[in-house]
C-alpha cells in the first residue's frame, strides 16, 4: 500500500465521521432552533450547513486525490510504500464504518430510550407554564437521538456497500490519475 493510499483512506474515514456526526447532531439542532423561533440568521445558518457539508463531502470523498496533491500530504516520507499483510482497503473502510456506526448507536440510542421512557413524566415536577417548553425540548431531543440511532444502524447494516462505493471511487481516481 502506498502512502497516498493510506492518506486517502484516512481522509475518507475522517470525512465520513464528520459528515455523519454533522448530519446527526448539528442539522437537527439547527432545525430545532428554527422551529422554536425563526430569526433570519438561524435560517441562513440552516441553509449554509448542508451547502458546507456537501462541499466537504465533495472535497474529501470525491476529490481526495486533488486535495492530497494540493496539501502535499503524501510528501516527506522515507519510503513510498507501507508494508503489511493485508493490502485490502475495503476491509479498512468496513472497520471504520462499523466503528463509526457503533459509536453513534452507543452515544444516541440509550438517550433515545431514556427520553422515550420519561416523555411526559416530567410534567408533574414543573410549573404549568414551563410544561409545554420542557415537553417541546424533550420531543426535539428525542427526535434527534432517534434520527442519529437510525443513521448508526444503517451504517452497520450497509457497511459493505458503503465500503465498496469508496473502493470504487479509489479505483476510479487511480485510473484517472494514470
Amino acid at each position: 500500500m502506498k502512502i497516498t493510499d493510506l492518506v486517502r483512506l484516512i481522509t475518507r474515514v475522517l470525512s465520513m465521521c464528520l459528515i455523519v456526526l454533522t448530519a446527526c447532531i448539528i442539522i437537527p439542532y439547527e432545525i430545532s432552533i428554527v422551529v422554536t423561533g425563526v430569526y433570519w440568521i438561524d435560517v441562513w445558518r440552516l441553509l449554509m450547513i448542508p451547502i458546507l457539508l456537501g462541499l466537504v463531502f465533495w472535497l474529501m470523498v470525491i476529490k481526495t486525490d486533488w486535495l492530497i496533491r494540493l496539501l502535499k500530504l503524501d510528501k516527506g516520507y522515507d519510503d513510498d510504500y507501507i508494508t503489511n499483510h493485508e493490502n485490502n482497503p475495503r476491509q479498512w473502510y468496513d472497520l471504520a464504518i462499523i466503528v463509526i456506526g457503533c459509536e453513534i448507536l452507543i452515544r444516541f440510542f440509550p438517550e433515545f430510550i431514556k427520553l422515550a421512557i420519561t416523555y411526559g413524566s416530567d410534567t408533574s415536577l414543573t410549573i404549568l407554564d414551563d410544561v409545554e417548553h420542557i415537553l417541546k425540548d424533550n420531543r426535539i431531543d428525542m427526535i434527534i437521538s432517534l434520527i442519529a440511532s437510525i443513521v448508526g444502524f444503517l451504517l452497520l447494516v450497509f457497511h459493505y456497500k458503503i465500503s465498496l462505493y469508496l473502493v470504487s471511487k479509489d479505483d476510479k481516481n487511480k485510473k484517472n490519475a494514470a
